[in-house]
């Protein structure tokens, strides 16, 4: 059992937390396609409250053999008032962790997010959006258990994105985004006799990077596909976790394609919403995701 414990740990802290595995308010690629393409496709501008909710699954596994399944429902709720906007995120989910000597099981909320932004327009087929974030964590953080959603740390950040016409008419673009994130240290806990029971862990600092292009057609439908890369650094655990291989560094590169479809419904504007993207870890190679894939099915009603 203590030997369970150890590997049950170790490939919590390689692999799940600092690479942003179990959280998917923090994930840039869908608050992006949230943000930017749920607006653009509802072609209405100004004042505007928009509902978004998201059904996703998600598949991962490890080199060290592990492998993992999320499935969960996230819901947003973004206002833009002129040129200002708030996103509001929350999210619930089904964690199933398969180790080699033991498996668990775990329904639980992901963190809440708070971003405000402001956008202006420089020239002519230009956008670009600076956004405050906050982080808010719904429960402790139980990494040691061997399974958790969401990071159990508060956090601050800034984020920002733009977007580029190139084609007459606006048909196609250009989208990029650069966001930071630093998440407080919190104190966790972890059953061992052996071992000093509480640790102050540090999850570090997160750089996201995304990149991508969008084409429209017949303006109903949009498709878009691009890379959003994940940097985590200075992850650390005070005192040290002995005969527990934590790396500080880490690098996970993500690809994915999105679909949308402007609708109709309740005299409302609308859209529905398909993700699909792949996902590898670059640092750390050994225990590292060898990979992931995602699935998002997402629906928006604009008031």
């Amino acid at each position: 059992m203590h030997r369970s414990k150890i590997l049950i740990a170790q490939f919590m802290l390689c692999t799940m937390l600092a690479t942003q595995a179990n959280t998917v308010v923090y994930n840039l690629r869908i608050s992006q396609i949230t943000r930017q393409q749920v607006q653009q496709i509802t072609g209405k501008q100004g004042d505007n409250v928009i509902l978004f909710t998201n059904l996703f699954q998600q598949w991962f596994k490890f080199r060290c053999g592990i492998k993992q399944t999320i499935t969960g429902t996230l819901v947003s709720y973004i206002q833009t008032k002129q040129s200002w906007y708030i996103k509001l995120d929350g999210a619930l989910a089904h964690v199933h962790n398969l180790f080699p000597c033991t498996e668990l099981k775990r329904n639980q909320t992901d963190d809440i997010l708070i971003s405000v932004g402001y956008g202006i327009i420089p020239r002519e087929n230009t956008r670009i959006s600076f956004t405050g974030i906050v982080g808010i964590p719904t429960h402790k953080d139980t990494i040691l258990d061997g399974i958790q959603f969401g990071t159990g740390h508060y956090a601050l950040g800034g984020q920002l994105d733009g977007s580029q016409a190139y084609t007459v008419g606006r048909p196609h673009f250009l989208l990029w985004a650069l966001r930071y994130i630093h998440f407080f240290p919190r104190t966790v806990q972890f059953d061992d006799p052996t071992r000093p029971q509480r640790y102050d862990f540090a999850l570090g600092n997160l750089v996201d990077v995304y990149i991508s292009h969008q084409s429209n057609w017949d303006k109903r439908h949009r498709i878009e596909f691009g890379y959003d890369g994940i940097f985590d650094f200075n992850t650390r655990f005070c005192p040290s976790l002995t005969n527990v291989n934590v790396p500080t560094h880490f690098v996970r590169n993500s690809y994915f394609v999105a679909y949308a479809r402007r609708i109709k419904q309740f005299n409302r504007p609308g859209a529905l919403i398909f993700v699909l993207s792949y996902s590898s870890d670059a640092i750390p190679r050994i225990n590292g995701e060898q990979y992931g894939v995602a699935l998002f099915f997402s629906w928006a009603i604009i008031f």
